[in-house]
């Protein structure tokens, strides 16, 4: 059994290894591709709460080449709650790359490196093997936690600030850690998820990174 479990370490290390050259093989040709065509880009998504953009630009000069935009329609289930739909979040970021790299002539392997900015404290929860999401991504200005928040302020004389020693923030419904607090309580499925250690959450920049 010792000898069975050291194979099988040799072989999860030596599939990193051989995962991780084919990521660097596959760049150095997507790199020398778009160097052969003369075309070298740099791509930004700015993921934001009511629409989506990707713009490219030049990567020698870092003049603008294109840009396409979707907008975004939020979700208010009720009163002071406020979400998107991830597929959208998603599907809006493939939407956007697509056309721009369209408008500019240009192939996915002309784009030498992407930037992400996103919507704040924006919070998904997903299945870290399907990557299916278990509930809509809670928006940073939606205010259900409100009372999660009173409820830990109350715990310690300093109140909001019980937790300013260890992270430097007060207590706030803008912050991811209230949001998942509050889906951990309420999503069935993201409790047995956490359960079974298949659940993963980030912002929308985590949820991006994942699924692109």
């Amino acid at each position: 059994p010792g000898s069975q479990a050291r194979q099988v370490k040799l072989l999860a290390v030596c599939l990193c290894v051989v995962e991780s050259l084919c990521v660097w093989v596959h760049s150095r040709v997507s790199s020398e591709m778009a160097a052969a065509r003369g075309t070298r880009l740099l791509g930004a998504i700015d993921q934001g709460t009511s629409s989506t953009r990707f713009t490219l630009f030049d990567a020698a000069s870092l003049a603008m080449v294109s840009s396409h935009q979707v907008e975004l329609t939020s979700e208010h289930p009720q009163s002071g709650w406020a979400e998107l739909d991830p597929a959208m979040i998603l599907d809006s970021c493939v939407q956007c790359m697509k056309e721009a790299l369209r408008a500019a002539k240009a192939h996915k392997d002309d784009v030498l490196a992407m930037g992400i900015t996103n919507q704040r404290e924006t919070t998904i929860a997903w299945d870290r093997t399907s990557g299916k999401p278990f509930y809509n991504a809670i928006l940073w200005n939606d205010t259900r936690t409100t009372e999660i928040c009173q409820q830990m302020n109350a715990g310690s004389p300093k109140g909001q600030f019980r937790f300013h020693e260890l992270c430097g923030l007060p207590t706030s419904t803008y912050f991811s850690a209230t949001k998942m607090v509050w889906l951990r309580q309420n999503v069935p499925e993201v409790q047995a998820a956490l359960e079974h250690g298949s659940c993963v959450f980030g912002t929308v920049d985590s949820w991006l990174l994942w699924n692109l």
